[in-house]
């Protein structure tokens, strides 16, 4: 039992004994004065109260006060007691207590027996003290009970026995009877509202009941006999025997529990819920005992941080048993408890406790750690205690758990599993692990075994836990007079794939001025540090030096095949020295690395050394590294060295590999733009170098500035390509030095190379570490065919004949800004295109390039035509290009960034581009004057107020501008093109004779080609050619129907075909105008699809479909047109043809297919059905091959041939009310599906057959229908066919009347087409 509730007990007793002492002084002046008092006792009454104010250092009142003797037993009674402290506050009031003493039973027991008691109204009020205890102010009854100076009392309290002995014999009534707690903060009450106290015959039972205001709060019933009635009667009292048995309303004693526990640190607050006491008391001791708590809830308030909590569901059972050699056992069951705010415990739900020989034991159930630390700030505990163990944070599961004490040590032993602490301040922690702990005195030892996921945690020495795939082990820690030890040994670990064992020992002091102190030895094998940084890896938190620890953070790392660490540190908060790695010149680290397949950053944002293979030691704060092998960006170091000694990083180190690996190491590397640079250009080759580099690791210094680089290398290169100008130089050879000193870089020596199929040679001196100005001079030769290569023309031959000389410099200003310089006379390059463009090999024509670089702007001339000038605004360039119609110097620039082209010829002679560009023949031509031909197309190149499509810094414009297009030695008047970017794709915009409208280019659309055209002259795309005997395009129109061309495949590639669609309003030919046409295409791996496909052809209107697809390793196409409108005479006449046959309407559907492309369309290889319907027309007599289409059918001719003459027959043709027929053409043969009808005015024409389209001939037969009378004179069929005139004679006399109706004649038509047999078959 702690100090301070031995002397809250001993401080109630004396309360207890207080009421007693009171009755024992009355007793006492009875007794001796009885006789004399009886009748003299209003004289004892101020001699009473004296008495009782000097004794309690109190002031008293007394009312009244009478005393009667009977039988030697006197009988006091008083009335209206009152005692106050000095300052005037109530002590103690009684209003009536009156009682008979026992004389001989009290002589007896040695101690007063009352019989008869009764006190009513009794109040006792006690006041909190400044420590939290309890008693009355001013000093008052400090001389009985003990004060705030007087912790333990000369006086001997009585036992539970002798108060039980008194008791038992006890007779007594009392009545409303009230404690009053005075705290610091609040007030509250309880009574006793009515307490029986009966004995008899050596037997006593109490009874009480108490109240809260008006609440009852609970009762109380105590009985007690003697366990031995012989005692009594040998005069040996004995050991009484008592039973109690309680329930106490805690709601209703709520606020005296707060009141009675204000002046704890964790005071209690509102309460909710029951509680219920029983036991027996025997053989002066608790002989068993039994308590059960059910709180609901409960108000807990931190007194000292003015915050409350609730906690919820507080509960247990409990019970003790002890036996008659005073031996005890224990146990808890059931324990409960919660909070709202806080994770639900799975608290022990059994607790047994048992007393032994030298101590006593608590054993507990197994139970969760998880979330126990948490309650423990609403215990009564010392701060720092449970402030440790709250943020420890101990989880797991307690598998089995004891403490105890024996022979007066603490003790305490437990079994962990999945066990976890977190490390805090400088005590380290990690988890989960399962362990055996145990404890005892001020030790103890913690045996541990992890498996995969443990984490170790080492606050003072790794800045982040370690993740382990193992660990065992065995901690040792003790509590000395100075603070506490810890120590590891045996410990064996798996950490990221290596294998470690080793020890550590922290030694810790409770003095502030006194540091600690840790010590790790560690043994790592097989360490695999290639995905995460070596830093990773080393004690970070003892790394005082920044420089280093960044260092160390770089990319460095490898597989660490063996290696030792050794650390020694002073736990302090002090800064180290300059130059020192730790404030106690004995404390020391080490490591020593094998490593292999390792990365080494030896400088800030220069690239790392890869498959590094060496060793690496460190004492300190100095490095030492031997690299046998290393690369880099396809560069290989062998047998370098890495040191790092009083802050000075040096490396030193031959280098050989490809010139490629040397551009994408300079890429790398910190070079600002020029690293951009180094990464677009492209090399193959090799090359060797020596390298040195000094770097000082300092805070003080700058790695910009202070870092020294020196390569020299020797470089033999079958290539270097510069992408952003599409050049490579070949062949090149020669020895390069760079050095880094002070900030500034330099590279001098000299290259030869060749460039453009000649040669070529290079002096650097970049940076002007020679003499000259910084740069790189060039000088050489430039082959034409290098140039077509170079443009990616190479495949075309006779464009550039000949080389020329030039000369080039790049220079670099103080500000490392570059300038580019060129100048060539192009003498002895011939040209071979139309003026002014192509040129002479002997002729000179000055080339001048001049760019400023770093400002971004530059202008090339070249001879008197062509210009070009650039500039950069906000970081975009802005350009203008100039072939023919230089406006000069003064040319305004545009009002956006961006490039614009403007190419203004006096005439534009498309065949000569043509022949120059199929043939690439060189022309003599003379220059032409000026047309002044008006053109719509506004200059607005040099306008400034011209807006362009976008913003940016590309191509936003190129514009034609030409008054004469000429075609075939004709002027077709101007032509305006200009191509425009758009948001996603590009506008091309025409204006002028030939053609008017616009196309898009939109790559992301659904249809990203879309041509509008609002006009197309046909004459200017397809010029009339005549041959020998004057006829025109027309006269081919036939042969190339006739002529069957080999079917060419389907291209590869053609799903790259992008979808679109094409429209042209009106078609100019021949002065006649058609359209529009209207035609959508899309395409795939398989075909190629236009539809729909529309056309306007005069009167009539085509609607249709066609198809380009594979068929083996040709190609098939397919078309379906249906057809209707007017006359069909008007799409010849539109298409500038005879017209064979005119209509007033016409509906007709085809379907064919024909082997190849869809220009590939010839008769007699093609495949489909014709089906057509003519209403009232004329079939012509022409004499035209464009006409032979019809002329297979034409009757017109056929009736010629019969030298018919009927009365429908003219020199205009052969005219029809309705023609409707139906014909297959398969293989070249053109078959009628049932007989083409013909109906005439007064004839019916019927003519089935077919049409060998390979051959050129035909198979027919022709019937005819007249009205014998009218149209068939006998003279002309005698003529014709006499055998049958006589027949039709003979019927015409007999039955003439019917031959008027109707006279049907039947030929066959065989032979060629120019001249068939015509054969009268048979008549009707």
């Amino acid at each position: 039992m702690s100090r301070l509730q031995n002397s809250r007990l001993r401080v109630t007793g004396r309360w207890l004994l207080t009421l007693v002492a009171l009755v024992a002084i009355v007793i006492a002046v009875l007794v001796s004065g009885v006789r004399l008092a009886a009748w003299q006792i209003d004289r004892l009454s101020p001699w009473l109260v004296s008495t009782l104010e000097s004794q309690l250092d109190a002031q008293a009142g007394l009312g009244h006060v009478s005393l009667a003797v009977h039988r030697w037993n006197p009988h006091l009674a008083l009335d209206d007691l009152r005692l106050t402290s000095r300052g005037g506050q109530p002590l103690l009031s009684v209003d009536h207590a009156a009682g008979r003493l026992e004389t001989l039973a009290s002589w007896r027991l040695g101690a007063p027996v009352i019989r008869g008691g009764d006190i009513e109204g009794m109040t006792l009020h006690l006041y909190q003290r400044d420590d939290g205890q309890w008693a009355w102010p001013d000093g008052a009854g400090s001389r009985w009970f003990g004060g705030p100076e007087d912790s333990t009392s000369s006086r001997q309290l009585p036992g539970v026995d002798d108060w039980l002995q008194m008791l038992m014999r006890q007779q007594a009534q009392l009545e409303d009877v009230t404690l009053v707690l005075h705290g610091q903060r609040e007030q509250a009450r309880v009574s006793i509202s009515q307490l029986t106290l009966a004995s008899r015959d050596g037997e006593a039972s109490i009874q009480a009941k108490l109240t809260a205001g008006s609440h009852n709060a609970g009762q109380l019933h105590v009985t007690i006999q003697r366990d031995d009635p012989q005692h009594d009667a040998a005069g040996d009292a004995g050991h009484p025997e008592a039973r109690f048995v309680g329930e106490l309303d805690l709601a209703a004693l709520s606020p005296s529990l707060a009141a009675a526990s204000s002046g704890w640190p964790k005071a209690l607050g509102e309460i909710e819920g029951q509680a219920s006491v029983a036991g027996a008391w025997r053989d002066g001791g608790l002989r068993r005992g039994r308590l059960s708590l059910d709180i609901p809830r409960l108000q807990v308030n931190d007194t000292a941080n003015e915050v409350s909590e609730t906690l919820t569901n507080l509960g247990f059972d409990a019970g003790l048993d002890r036996d008659a050699s005073g031996r005890w056992q224990a146990w808890v069951n059931d324990l409960r408890l919660s909070h709202d705010g806080l994770s639900v415990i799975d608290w022990p739900q059994q607790l047994q406790g048992q007393s032994t020989d030298s101590g006593w034991w608590l054993r507990s159930a197994p139970f969760d750690l998880a979330g126990v630390t948490d309650y423990l700030r609403y215990l009564p505990l010392p701060f720092e205690l449970s402030q440790t163990l709250i943020q420890l944070d101990p989880r797991g599961h307690v598998a089995g758990l004891e403490v105890g004490r024996d022979h007066g040590e603490w003790y305490a032993q437990s079994a962990l599993e999945n066990a976890s602490v977190t490390a805090w301040n400088e005590i380290p922690g990690g988890g989960p692990v399962d362990a055996w702990v145990s404890y005892r005195g001020r030790g103890g030892t913690v045996t541990f075994s992890g498996g995969e996921g443990t984490e170790f945690s080492i606050p003072t020495v790794y800045a982040d836990p370690l993740d382990l795939s193992h660990a065992s082990g065995q901690v040792d820690f003790a509590l000395t007079q100075q603070g506490a030890v810890l120590s590891g040994e045996n410990l064996e670990a798996g950490w990221r794939g290596a294998s470690a064992e080793g020890r550590f020992g922290l030694t810790l002091y409770d003095a502030s001025d006194k540091p600690g102190t840790f010590m790790l030895d560690l043994d790592f094998a097989d360490a695999d540090a290639r995905n995460s940084r070596l830093l990773s890896w080393l004690p970070t938190r003892v790394i005082d030096d920044a420089q280093l620890r960044e260092w160390f953070g770089g990319d460095i790392g490898g597989i660490v095949k063996q290696g030792k660490l050794g650390l020694s540190v002073t736990l302090s908060d002090k800064e180290a020295p300059e130059g020192q790695m730790f404030v106690n010149p004995d404390d020391y680290f080490t490591l020593s690395l094998n490593v292999a397949d390792g990365r080494l950053q030896y400088a800030p944002d220069w690239p790392a050394l890869e498959r590094v293979y060496g060793h690496l030691q460190m004492q300190n704060m100095d490095l030492d590294a031997e690299i046998d092998h290393a690369t880099s960006h396809d560069l290989t170091t062998r047998d370098a060295t890495v040191k790092l000694a009083d802050k000075q990083l040096t490396v030193d180190g031959d280098i050989s590999g490809s010139t490629a690996g040397v551009l994408d190491f300079l890429a790398h590397a910190p070079l600002e733009t020029m690293s951009e640079t180094f990464g677009l250009w492209q090399s193959e080759g090799s090359v060797d170098a020596k390298l040195h580099l000094d770097m000082p690791m300092d805070e003080e210094s700058d790695a910009e500035t202070d870092m020294k680089v020196d390569v020299q290398g020797q470089v033999d290169a079958r290539s270097l390509t510069f992408p952003e100008l599409k050049l490579t130089l070949d062949d090149i050879d020669g020895g390069l030095h760079y050095r880094r000193e002070r900030g500034e870089d330099y590279v001098n020596g000299d290259l030869d190379a060749r460039a453009f199929d000649g040669q070529t040679k290079a002096h650097f001196n970049v940076g002007g570490y020679q003499r000259g100005a910084s740069g790189i001079a060039l000088e050489g030769q430039v082959q034409g065919s290098g140039l077509l290569e170079w443009a990616g023309v190479s495949g075309v031959d006779g464009l550039l004949d000949g080389s020329f000389p030039y000369q080039a410099s790049m220079n670099f200003d103080d500000q490392n800004n570059v300038s580019l310089t060129l100048r060539s006379e192009l003498q002895g390059l011939g040209v071979s295109l139309p003026p002014p463009f192509g040129k002479a090999p002997d002729a000179r024509e000055p080339l001048a390039i001049d760019a400023d670089i770093a400002a971004g702007t530059g202008a090339v001339t070249l001879a008197d035509w062509g210009h070009a000038r650039w500039r950069t605004i906000e970081d975009q360039a802005q350009g203008q290009v100039w072939l023919e119609g230089w406006p000069g110097e003064p040319a305004a620039w545009p009002s956006k960034p961006g490039w614009y082209v403007l190419w203004r010829p006096n005439r534009l002679d498309t065949q000569r581009w043509v022949q120059a560009l199929t043939q690439l023949k060189s022309s003599d031509s003379t220059s032409t004057p000026r047309s002044d031909v008006e053109t719509t197309l506004e200059d607005d190149v040099v306008d400034p107020n011209a807006l362009p499509v976008k913003d940016g810094g590309g191509l936003k414009r190129i514009a034609l501008s030409t008054p004469c297009i000429l075609v075939d030695g004709r002027c077709l008047g101007g032509l305006q093109a200009d191509v425009a970017p758009l948001s996603n794709g590009w506008r091309l915009s025409l204006d002028g004779e030939i053609a008017a409208g616009q196309a898009s280019w939109q790559p992301q659309d659904e249809m990203p080609i879309d041509v509008d055209l609002t006009r197309l002259n046909l004459d200017a795309l397809t010029p009339d050619e005549k041959d020998e005997k004057g006829q025109g395009e027309a006269a081919s129109l036939m042969e190339q129907i006739e002529t069957a061309p080999h079917p060419i495949a389907l291209p590869s590639g053609l799903a790259k075909v992008p979808a679109g669609q094409l429209r042209v309003a009106e078609f100019e030919r021949k002065g006649e105008r058609f359209g529009p046409l209207e035609a959508t295409w899309h395409a795939d791996d398989r075909h190629l699809t236009v539809a729909p496909l529309t056309l306007s052809l005069g009167e009539l209107d085509l609607a249709g479909s066609l198809d380009w697809e594979a068929s083996g390793s040709a190609s098939l196409s397919r078309a379906q047109m249906k057809v209707s409108g007017g006359d069909v005479g008007s799409a010849f006449r539109v298409l500038g043809q005879q017209v064979p046959i005119t209509s007033d309407n016409v509906t007709a559907d085809a379907q064919l297919s024909w082997p190849g492309a869809p220009w590939q369309f010839a008769l007699p290889l093609s495949t489909g059905r014709v089906q057509a319907t003519l209403g009232k027309g004329r079939l012509r007599q022409i004499h035209s091959s464009g006409a032979k289409l019809v002329g297979l059918f034409n009757l017109d001719n056929i009736l010629r041939r019969l030298q018919l003459d009927f009365s429908d027959v003219t020199s205009g043709g052969t005219s029809f009310n309705r023609l409707n027929g139906s014909a297959t053409l398969y293989n070249g043969r053109l078959q009628t599906e049932g007989p083409i009808v013909i109906d005439g005015t007064a004839t019916r024409f019927t003519l089935a057959g077919s049409v060998d389209l390979n051959r050129q001939t035909m198979d027919q037969r022709l019937g005819i229908t007249v009205p014998v009378s009218q149209n068939l004179p006998l003279v002309a069929i005698m003529a014709g066919a006499p055998q049958v005139g006589v027949g039709l004679f003979v019927f015409d006399q007999l039955f003439g009347r019917w031959l008027d109706r109707a006279t049907q004649i039947y030929y066959r038509i065989e032979g060629p087409w120019s001249s068939p047999n015509i054969n009268l078959e048979s008549a009707q």
